[in-house]
């Protein structure tokens, strides 16, 4: 008899077993934890996730994203946003303080005067 004509009996309860283990399987050759797919990581962000961390209106993300002024990537048709870059972008517009101007003014002049 030919395996590809078989036909199998079984019980609802069974078939949702071997569809579970046939899963588990696939996902342990993967490599990918079945975890990760139940919870995404915690270091991404929805869109309206990142409006509220970056205290902005969704629209204006999306002008961000479509200027490429704000990474994001694509999964489907949503995006999402890594809490890294947000911060690196918040970073970014940080102002330098008084003494840090200071600083770096008084560590230009002395780099200036070793030239001389």
């Amino acid at each position: 008899m030919n395996s590809s004509n078989c036909v199998v009996l079984t019980t609802p309860n069974e078939l949702e077993n071997l569809i579970q283990n046939a899963v588990k399987v696939a996902l342990e050759n993967l490599q990918i934890p079945a975890q990760s797919l139940e919870h995404p990581p915690k270091d991404f962000l929805t869109i309206q996730e990142t409006a509220n961390y970056l205290n902005l209106a969704v629209p204006t993300i999306y002008s961000l994203v479509s200027r490429r002024e704000l990474p994001s990537i694509k999964i489907g048709k949503k995006l999402a946003f890594k809490r890294t870059d947000l911060v690196t972008l918040l970073e970014s517009g940080r102002r330098k303080t008084r003494k840090e101007l200071i600083t770096l003014s008084e560590q230009s002049l002395s780099k200036t005067k070793l030239l001389r």
